[in-house]
């Protein structure tokens, strides 16, 4: 009897650290949160996000973090998606700095705690900015532009064109969607995927004028 307890004994302090491990080395920030909103436990992703050490984070709501997004005070529960879905949420680190992310919650994993499990997506909010930008620029500019996929050593194919390259040729830009330079624009098109070559081996912007058969 006194082995088979040992033995249990040993597991449980085996599982308990293994959860450890795997709750502090975590890609994503996790919270354990009571019922008040308060943290009770956060890993290192979390802390990072929240730009505070553990010792200082402890016990503090975490609506502190989210100010204007939920009402984590009161009935924090009731403010948090449902588990399985994610919502998104802006927090304000402890040095003023506004990080944007995807979060989800799940209530009562022990009863009383609640698991609260986010991504820092600021990054990629950026950077799906800049696409939206860049795009709106590409549609919007007044010189034809064409968008190319470079496939592979000296393969190219049409992405997308622009509003005014479609004004240029009598096809619907469905139609050159997935040609070379070759299929889109005939003999010259040998020429036109030179230049690309040459582009792609210098790894600059360069400048070249090209006759076009209509």
């Amino acid at each position: 009897p006194d082995v088979t307890v040992q033995q249990q004994v040993t597991e449980l302090t085996r599982s308990r650290d293994k959860y450890k491990a795997s709750f502090e080395e975590a890609n994503d920030a996790i919270v354990i949160l009571n019922d008040d909103g308060r943290i009770l436990e956060a890993n290192s992703a979390m802390r990072a996000v929240f730009g505070v050490e553990s010792e200082e984070l402890i016990g503090r709501s975490i609506s502190e973090f989210l100010p204007g997004e939920t009402n984590l005070d009161i009935e924090w529960q009731d403010a948090l998606p449902s588990s399985g879905e994610r919502n998104t949420a802006t927090v304000i680190s402890a040095d003023g700095r506004e990080r944007v992310i995807e979060y989800s919650a799940t209530a009562d994993i022990i009863a009383g705690q609640h698991l609260f499990v986010s991504r820092d997506i600021t990054d990629r909010r950026e950077r799906e900015r800049e696409l939206e930008v860049a795009e709106t620029v590409f549609q919007n500019a007044k010189d034809a532009l064409v968008l190319v996929d470079v496939i592979d050593e000296q393969e190219y194919r049409l992405n997308r064109v622009n509003d005014a390259f479609e004004s240029l040729t009598p096809d619907d830009r469905a139609d050159l969607t997935g040609l070379s330079p070759r299929e889109m624009l005939g003999d010259v098109g040998s020429d036109v995927q030179s230049r690309f070559d040459e582009c792609v081996a210098r790894q600059e912007a360069i400048e070249f004028e090209q006759v076009v058969p209509e």
